[in-house]
């Protein structure tokens, strides 16, 4: 079974060698996931393409992958799926930005398929 990667801030799993996973894997996909102290109430758990302009946007502080959030990455959309359950319940929506390179035009908030 493959594994995802999760970016969570420690060594080598950070915000420059998160960025730099997206850069090489346009065609990939990220799960925000609450980081496990974040109230899950309070968050929203997104999958997004890892072309997607709002896989950047940096969570409460200023991080991408530490204090509130982390990311679960693959380029396979089953193993992200997969990977986040493995930190959270809260169900996965998807992400329906219609920004230049936004997911809305890859899949509906179903995750249909357009």
């Amino acid at each position: 079974m493959e594994s995802s990667i999760l970016f969570n801030g420690s060594h080598g799993h950070d915000d420059p060698d998160y960025l730099a996973w997206l850069d090489a894997n346009p065609e990939g996909f990220v799960a925000n996931i609450p980081h496990p102290h974040t109230p899950y109430d309070n968050f929203p758990v997104v999958l997004h393409r890892a072309s997607c302009p709002h896989a950047r946007n940096p969570g409460n502080g200023g991080k991408l992958t530490s204090n509130t959030q982390w990311k679960v990455c693959d380029l396979s959309l089953d193993t992200v799926k997969r990977g986040a359950l493995r930190y959270t319940r809260v169900a996965l929506k998807y992400c329906q930005s219609n920004r230049t390179g936004g997911c809305g035009r890859f899949w509906t908030a179903e995750g249909n398929t357009r």
